[in-house]
């Protein structure tokens, strides 16, 4: 009864979340920028020559990164469908191009994704930067890597299929296929899946019961020292890891290069071993100087509030500048925390923790937004009934700024004599709660514009059933009401529907003006969307028809390409769909008139396109 009771609560929360995201958006808006705001050089002050030193092009380490790429926010979703795109990319020479990818949520899974793979599988000989399992031995399993592992035309591409003449190759997709239930362990379809996923159900709501009054005395009514001790977050976390951060050294998904195991093999692992950011760190630089191949270096986006007791009734909307909480392979922070190197910045945080924190989308931290994009303040409520059963998946850092004597105070007093503290700490709080970064910024354009990044793509994936564009029409009203920039949307004339978008209208470009005087940012912006011609008749590699994975799947889920984000247990049929209809858009853009434009425009910047033949 207890556990019905718990689901019940669980399932009236998912409502409210997915009721409170649907909005319906103008095509213009009109924004008072008379009050005193922040100047555009105040927000853009950054010294950011330490990370402008690894730009892919040589001739270009002392000025901004000329070509970035932005992922969004939306759970699997967007990893499967940003996959299929990044995989395009890097067939058609544009993901060579880019000097740092900007990713949030489900982007920052298929980030993840694509630097665990390339670091384990381009290790130098004399120095492991991601660590391995004793024993393992990936000498095989590197002659045969690709980037952007191979993406598979048809929807038979399971282990199991006898057309496969070399498996191997595809392990990389596989272990996706095989492993997108986040939260089951057990991957193997069988009896013993059905067994030990039940099982481990049944003990992780146990333990979710069992932290609600620990959560009570801990962090409220007897201390508040803002610990961790949410289950699920860990069980999230760890399912992000094994899902997009095990490296398979075979196609039949047995063995793995970094799952290991403690007390000597008693009891496996559940996650990925961990990466640190400094070990990406020296990856990024070993690629640069020694085998001079650079690689793109990464922002993961999070979003930063005050964890104060005395806040409950306050109202105050986040802001761009201190609400986007970046991890990048140099350090982390945001305007409410300030920016510091990584020695500085808390040691439990791993690479797979960054992700994990950067989609923490359960949690009561997210805001009510209008139809012009502006956010209405915190939901009082939902983040109250959240807080009261412990179902917040974010994470809580100390307070870098805070005063660590009031802090100390702060910590050691009982309620309610540390409300005292609260009082004292004022604008630095003891500790800092990070969660799901589309909680203010879903596209992670911010981070990118901050960094007068000149050229950009967008990866839109977000779940957007009724097309108001929420994600674009939010960073368009803060962007004017913060920092004075026009962003324009040249869109089709007319309505758009995504479950009805011809391809010519599935990108767009979008102008980002006021940038200290100078010409404005360019941006090709990929919206996720299904043309219903191309559904039609479908093909094997044809450029005017989908492939087979996309027609067979949406002919079984007519919510698709727009399944809700609390979705997070794909089948194979459906995250092949995704990752093909990610694809198939990529694979278009080279001929679209958009992306033509976008590209003659680039080459202005000293971006060339000509080294390439495919472009």
């Amino acid at each position: 009864m207890i556990i019905l009771r718990f689901n019940c609560l669980l399932a009236l929360y998912i409502f409210l979340v997915l009721a409170t995201g649907c909005v319906k958006l103008p095509s213009a808006i009109t924004i008072d920028a008379s009050n005193d705001k922040s100047s555009n050089d105040e927000i853009l002050k950054s010294d950011f020559k330490h990370e402008w030193a690894f730009n892919r092009d040589p001739n270009n380490r002392n000025s901004p990164p000329r070509l970035g790429l932005a992922i969004s926010g939306g759970g699997t979703r967007s990893a499967s469908f940003s996959i299929g795109v990044l995989k395009a990319l890097q067939e058609n020479g544009v993901l060579d191009k880019v000097d740092v990818i900007s990713a949030v949520s489900g982007g920052a899974y298929a980030t993840y994704w694509y630097f665990m793979q390339n670091c384990y599988l381009n290790r130098s000989t004399t120095k492991e930067f991601c660590p391995t399992k004793v024993g393992a031995n990936l000498e095989n399993s590197k002659k045969d890597f690709v980037a952007h592992p191979s993406i598979i035309f048809d929807a038979s591409s399971d282990k199991n299929n006898t057309n496969l003449t070399n498996p191997d190759k595809y392990r990389f997709q596989l272990v996706l296929e095989d492993s997108s239930h986040i939260l089951s362990y057990e991957k193997k379809p069988g009896f013993k899946r059905t067994l030990l996923n039940t099982g481990q159900t049944v003990g992780d709501v146990s333990l979710q019961i069992i932290s609600v009054p620990l959560h009570w005395i801990v962090n409220g009514l007897m201390f508040d020292w803002d610990w961790n001790v949410n289950p699920y977050r860990h069980f999230y976390e760890n399912g992000l890891e094994r899902t997009y951060g095990y490296v398979p050294l075979d196609y039949t998904l047995e063995n793995f290069a970094n799952d290991d195991s403690y007390f000597g093999g008693l009891v496996p692992r559940v996650n990925a071993i961990d990466v640190s950011f400094n070990n990406m760190t020296s990856y990024l630089v070993h690629k640069r100087d020694v085998e001079n191949k650079p690689m793109p270096y990464f922002v993961i986006n999070a979003t930063a509030t005050v964890n104060r007791n005395l806040d409950l009734f306050d109202d105050q909307v986040k802001t761009l500048k201190t609400a986007v909480f970046e991890f990048t392979p140099w350090g982390c922070g945001s305007g409410l925390t300030g920016y510091h190197p990584f020695k500085d910045c808390p040691s439990e945080i791993s690479f797979g923790r960054a992700v994990s924190i950067s989609g923490a989308a359960v949690d009561g931290k997210n805001e009510s937004i209008d139809p012009s994009g502006k956010s209405e303040g915190p939901i009082k409520t939902l983040d109250g009934l959240q807080n009261i059963f412990n179902l917040n998946i974010g994470y809580n850092i100390a307070n870098p700024n805070a005063n660590p004597w009031v802090r100390a105070l702060h910590k050691a007093a009982p309620f309610p004599l540390y409300f005292i503290a609260d009082i004292f700490e004022t604008e630095n709080p003891s500790d800092i709660h990070l969660s799901d970064g589309g909680h203010i910024e879903n596209l992670g354009l911010y981070s990118l514009v901050r960094r007068e990044t000149r050229n950009i793509i967008v990866i839109d994936a977000e779940q957007d059933n009724k097309t108001v564009f929420e994600a674009l029409r939010r960073l368009q009203y803060n962007l004017k009401n913060e920092m004075h920039l026009d962003l324009v949307i040249h869109q089709p004339d007319g309505p758009v529907n995504n479950y009805d978008t011809p391809f010519k209208d599935a990108i767009s470009f979008v102008e980002i003006s006021g940038l200290k005087g100078e010409e404005p940012i360019h941006i090709l912006y990929i919206k996720l969307s299904l043309d219903q011609e191309m559904l039609q008749a479908p093909g094997q590699c044809r450029e005017d028809k989908y492939m087979f994975s996309i027609t067979n799947y949406q002919n079984k889920d007519k919510k698709f390409p727009h399944d809700p984000t609390s979705d997070i247990n794909y089948n194979p049929d459906e995250y092949r769909a995704y990752r093909d209809l990610g694809y198939s858009i990529g694979m278009q853009i080279k001929n679209h008139p958009v992306f033509i434009k976008f590209k003659d425009i680039t080459k202005q910047t000293g971006l060339l396109w000509e080294n390439n033949n495919d472009l």
